[in-house]
């Protein structure tokens, strides 16, 4: 019994720091977003995602999106989940942050951000606003 608490105790400090890295990346890749960093948000994001949309697509599809929302307002502390598989993905370490957002012209949002370990970071690997 004692055992089982103690690697349930250290499961839970290593869960921590994760949690937080992959919480403070995906921040502040949604920062680029927020300030009109299109670009650098491509450069920034996984090698995975770079795979899939090229950076002129990219910067035209989050533009599109994005600048009709005006400047952002307020985004929540995420919710996070992890996982090792996703439809439609490789297998790998994964977060999936949920995010309470509002815009100057929507008030009430929900930012999805998948990050992945790549490497020894957490980079944007997904982004959806609904």
């Amino acid at each position: 019994m004692k055992a089982v608490f103690l690697l349930i105790f250290a499961a839970l400090l290593f869960a921590a720091p994760v949690n937080d890295q992959a919480a403070s990346s995906g921040e502040a890749w949604l920062k680029l977003i927020d300030n009109g960093k299109y670009a650098d948000s491509w450069k920034e994001a996984s090698a995975y995602f770079r795979s899939l949309v090229p950076q002129k697509t990219w910067v035209s599809m989050v533009q599109g999106v994005r600048a009709p929302l005006g400047s952002l307002v307020s985004r929540s502390q995420p919710s996070v989940t992890f996982a090792k598989t996703l439809p439609g993905a490789p297998d790998g370490n994964y977060a999936l942050m949920q995010f309470q957002t509002s815009f100057q012209k929507k008030s009430s949002a929900v930012e999805t951000l998948t990050v992945m370990a790549d490497g020894d970071q957490w980079r944007a690997a997904g982004y959806f606003i609904r």
